[in-house]
């Protein structure tokens, strides 16, 4: 299975509702999420919630996670999407935090 480096999403601000950042490719294809971005440029602390597939709990991968004021913070890990799911996120307040998630794509 060929794989590439690529990034998925963003970088892009989030909204304070759960929304669809990108879907994985169909047919045998599967993206997998090494390395989520995020930067509140807010002066206030705001929180951040990704998840695979419908946010709901038991998809989250990040749930309320916390940024500090004017801080980054990135996550790195090795999140599998299977073929042609949503990845969704969400920020306490709307335009105040960007993300940028990237990581592997292997394709059949």
């Amino acid at each position: 299975m060929p794989r590439a480096d690529a990034t998925f999403y963003g970088p892009a601000v989030l909204t304070n509702v759960a929304a669809t950042l990108f879907t994985s490719p169909a047919a045998g294809s599967k993206n997998i999420i090494r390395h989520i971005h995020f930067n509140n440029t807010d002066a206030s602390a705001r929180t951040v919630t990704v998840s695979i597939g419908a946010n709901a709990v038991g998809t989250q991968i990040v749930s309320a996670k916390s940024i500090p004021a004017n801080d980054t913070l990135d996550m790195y890990g090795q999140w599998e999407v299977p073929a042609s799911t949503i990845v969704q996120g969400l920020a306490s307040v709307t335009s105040v935090v960007n993300i940028t998630i990237s990581g592997t794509l292997n394709t059949p």
